[in-house]
């Protein structure tokens, strides 16, 4: 009869795991306590089977994406880029580069001004 080998934890697993109970402290399923003592188990743990063991009485948290609580709300990326957008306009108009001047940069004259009044020297 053959016995299953158990297969050792990698340090991504390991992360993983951690990151879980920190959900899960978040969450208030797990006091500082609780957490303190899983977490130092984490580490301590060589093989997969001992790290699930760390989260069996625990429901399972989604996989996917990063949870709504660590990630921007779509809304505040959008105003950052708004007013990004609104410091590269001031800097830009109060330079002369666009719009012409502003905040006491003289505007460029016309093209016949800058020729020197004309091609017959009218």
């Amino acid at each position: 009869m053959l016995t299953e080998t158990p297969i050792l934890a990698s340090t991504a697993e390991r992360e993983f795991t951690s990151a879980q109970l920190q959900e899960h402290v978040g969450a208030g399923r797990l006091t500082l306590d609780e957490f303190s003592e899983r977490a130092a188990a984490v580490y301590r743990a060589r093989t997969v089977g001992e790290l699930q063991a760390l989260l069996r009485d625990l429901p399972i948290a989604p996989a996917g994406p990063a949870s709504s609580s660590t990630r921007w709300p779509r809304w505040a990326a959008i105003a950052a880029v708004l007013v990004l957008l609104g410091i590269l306009a001031v800097a830009l108009l109060s330079s002369g580069i666009v719009g012409g001047g502003g905040l006491g940069t003289p505007q460029m004259g016309t093209m016949r001004d800058m020729m020197g009044g004309g091609m017959m020297g009218g």
